[in-house]
């Protein structure tokens, strides 16, 4: 599994506010391996353009990878992501932990047959939520809640 993760220079998760590193980590026998893909940053002067270029662009460099573990984010973030087909998983506290966590989950999310964001962001698996192109209203439960696959991690 491989996971997306946006971090200081101390590897703490934060969020899109502050400037950070993406790194894409690697489960292997016994842990995990990380890369730094680059640096971000989305800070307040950005606009919405160069926000969605600067997340396309990431998302390009993360081959195989559909979760992203951030730490604050803001919807704009989220559904940017969730368009581009990852499932974002809002977190705080030492990075190895999370990413035991967020692989655990989405582990049991792929078993319970919930979809990719980028099939259908709703769950309904008929590909009609928003990261779809489909004109038809999708009648699912839960297909009007845009942020659907923003996930808060709680401690175990």
């Amino acid at each position: 599994m491989k996971i997306a993760t946006y971090v200081n220079e101390k590897e703490e998760v934060i969020g899109f506010g502050e400037p950070g590193s993406i790194y894409l980590y690697d489960q292997v026998p016994g842990g995990w391996e990380g890369e730094k893909i680059t640096s971000l940053a989305l800070g307040g002067a950005a606009t919405l353009s160069e926000i969605r270029a600067s997340l396309r662009a990431v998302a390009s460099l993360l081959e195989g990878c559909t979760a992203f573990l951030v730490g604050e984010t803001r919807g704009l973030y989220n559904v940017y992501l969730e368009d581009l087909g990852f499932h974002t998983w809002k977190s705080e506290g030492a990075l190895v932990d999370q990413l035991e966590s967020v692989a655990r989950r989405e582990d049991e999310r792929l078993k319970e047959g919930e979809s990719s964001p980028s099939a259908s962001s709703c769950g309904c698996g008929r590909g009609r939520g928003s990261g779809c192109r489909s004109t038809e209203t999708c009648d699912a439960p839960g297909a009007s809640r845009r942020m659907a696959y923003v996930d808060r991690l709680q401690p175990e």
